[in-house]
């Protein structure tokens, strides 16, 4: 593979993640199905809820931006956790 086609293949992959735009974010509200996925001492100041799929991420930091990190169920490898959307909201 060539020098110029790996730049433009690399410069293709950042163009279209920088495209990506994060999901708003819910704080304050953790559901009970949240909770019981969640760590006992975990600090639930630092989880939010995305507003577009539902799902729970714990804030992490360490960037500018910050870093959202997927809450998964405990029992169920890669099963992130994630309450129902309701469209109509």
């Amino acid at each position: 593979m060539s020098l110029k086609l790996t730049l433009s293949l690399v410069g293709s992959v950042f163009v279209l993640s920088a495209c990506e735009m994060p999901q708003d974010v819910q704080r304050g509200y953790v559901s009970a199905k949240g909770r019981s996925a969640l760590p006992y001492n975990q600090d639930l100041g630092k989880i939010v809820r995305g507003t577009v799929d539902g799902c729970y991420y714990e804030m992490m930091e360490g960037s500018a931006q910050g870093y959202l990190s997927p809450v998964l169920e405990p029992y169920r490898n890669g099963v992130q956790v994630c309450d129902p959307v309701d469209s109509a909201e």
